[in-house]
């Protein structure tokens, strides 16, 4: 008995050091996260993580078993399963650990606090947030008339207020 748990302990504590720290970034309609995550991956080697362009890499994929189901919900722009994104999301982090990468900037996701809670159920405990704000008098012209509104802000701070305190509590 006393093997057995050795063997698990010895387990989890080497899956933990394989462990890729993840940042999630959010931001403000007017940020464009993501050229802010290509201009960090430049400067300190990390990898960057679009959920969209992972989406569409599969969707293009003819051999992914889930190719048309990801395709229909990118061109309803209705989001894919949590499980789904979260699957996707481990599978491109571990690429990343495997090409040496030792951050992941994650762009995308999550949405709401769900997704925050099944990321760290599923992938890992300790991940991070940076958010992103711009002022609106800051903001371009030319995505004044993007696909974002004032909803898409305030769930955002939400989800990110909601992760907040849930480690606060800890």
């Amino acid at each position: 008995m006393l093997e057995l748990l050795q063997q698990e302990r010895q387990a989890y504590f080497q899956k933990r050091s394989q462990r890729t720290p993840v940042i999630f970034v959010k931001g403000t309609f007017g940020v464009d996260t993501k050229t802010q995550c290509d201009l960090l991956c430049k400067g300190f080697d990390f990898q960057h993580i679009s959920l969209r362009d992972v989406l569409r890499e599969k969707a293009a994929d003819q051999t992914y078993l889930h190719a048309k189901f990801v395709r229909d919900c990118l061109e309803e722009d209705v989001n894919v399963p949590t499980q789904l994104a979260i699957s996707l999301l481990e599978l491109k982090i571990n690429e990343g650990r495997k090409e040496g990468k030792s951050w992941s900037l994650v762009e995308g996701f999550p949405e709401s606090m769900e997704q925050i809670l099944e990321f760290k159920k599923k992938v890992q405990k300790s991940n991070y947030v940076l958010f992103l704000s711009c002022l609106s008098a800051e903001t371009p012209r030319h995505s004044l008339g993007g696909g974002s509104d004032d909803s898409d802000v305030v769930n955002h701070l939400k989800a990110v207020e909601g992760y907040f305190k849930e480690v606060r509590r800890k």
